[in-house]
């Protein structure tokens, strides 16, 4: 990796201008820093994919000036100036509505960097500053952090010919921060929220789930039920949280089965399926998708609507003399059990 331009401005809503801050790329630390975060930031994949939502949009002819007309220093400047009013409007928003929140001061880095002999990527990264107490004086003082780093960032892919391909953004912060990427760079999504929910579940229901229908079925109710949960409520759907918390912290009934199967399968998913790694879930949209229905014998079978709370508790295991069974834990169930219990009584006399 190689840096093009570099330039580090530091955004304080206090204040009145970004302040650019030549002096930190000659610092060694800081210098090594931000050579890790660019590295780090570029190399990644990208959660979600965005567009501009037109060609003349403030950041978009900015980016032209800075890529076509080599304004590296106005560009940035300009750019930066941009990003301090909408966290300063972000602020404002935060206030009225007594969220409690602060946008925090931090430093921000508009970076051109050649990936390879063909690809470049510009990247516009906001680092949070963190606050820390000195052990020198006791005094809390402000710096970026190395162990946790809080960022946004939007990258642009280009081509040898600067021209733009691709364009996604990142945040360390869930959910995405609306302001970064609406307000400030005036993006939209390439894929709707509606379009994410519904083919992400589908692709994880048919290409994970299902296939552990025939050899693993004790493992297949307890993920499905947990899936559906996940996508039945409110919020941020985040594929690596999937993967790595959900389906990677379950410990299968059956030891045959590999955990770290089903997570390769799963990081295959959204460039097969065309659904972004992270979006706000819409539930609505797969309602109907919840319903599952299990043969238990040729006679009878079981209709699932949603997922089951306290599953464990509510289906059990049973085999006796008489064959084998399933328990469900359910009064009305109960009563009709009761009642043919109380038929074969009275037809036995």
């Amino acid at each position: 990796m190689e840096i093009i331009f570099n330039k580090l401005y530091k955004i304080d809503i206090s204040g009145q201008q970004p302040i650019e801050r030549p002096e930190y790329q000659n610092i060694e630390n800081f210098k090594k820093y931000i050579h890790g975060m660019l590295e780090q930031i570029g190399t990644k994949s990208p959660d979600r994919f965005y567009k501009f939502k037109s060609e003349y949009t403030e950041v978009r002819t900015l980016l032209d000036k800075i890529l076509i007309e080599d304004e590296y220093s106005n560009g940035s400047m300009a750019i930066a100036c941009r990003l301090l009013d909408k966290e300063k409007e972000a602020q404002t928003d935060l206030n009225r509505k007594k969220l409690g929140k602060e946008i925090l001061k931090g430093m921000l880095i508009v970076s051109l960097v050649k990936m390879t002999d063909k690809a470049k990527k510009l990247i516009i990264l906001k680092v949070d500053y963190d606050e820390f107490l000195s052990e020198m004086t006791g005094d809390i003082v402000t710096g970026l952090s190395i162990r946790k780093k809080v960022y946004k960032a939007f990258i642009c892919e280009l081509n040898n010919s600067k021209e733009i391909l691709n364009t996604s953004v990142y945040d360390t912060n869930s959910p995405v921060s609306t302001y970064w990427w609406k307000k400030f760079l005036e993006l939209e999504v390439m894929i709707t929220d509606e379009e994410n929910t519904k083919n992400a579940f589908h692709a994880i229901e048919t290409e994970v789930l299902n296939p552990l229908k025939k050899k693993h079925k004790q493992d297949y109710l307890y993920l499905w039920n947990a899936t559906v949960a996940c996508f039945r409520s409110e919020g941020e759907f985040n594929l690596s949280h999937y993967r790595d918390e959900l389906i990677g912290n379950y410990a299968p009934y059956d030891e045959t089965l590999k955990i770290s199967d089903l997570q390769v399968k799963i990081d295959k998913l959204p460039s097969k399926h065309k659904f972004d790694q992270r979006f706000n879930k819409v539930p609505s949209e797969i309602q109907k998708r919840f319903k599952n229905v299990l043969q238990l014998t040729n006679e009878i079978k079981l209709t699932l609507l949603h997922d089951i709370p306290n599953i464990k508790k509510t289906f059990k295991s049973h085999e006796d003399a008489d064959g084998k069974y399933l328990m469900i834990r359910s009064e009305e169930g109960y009563n009709y059990a009761k009642k043919v219990e109380q038929g074969n009584e009275d037809s036995d006399e």
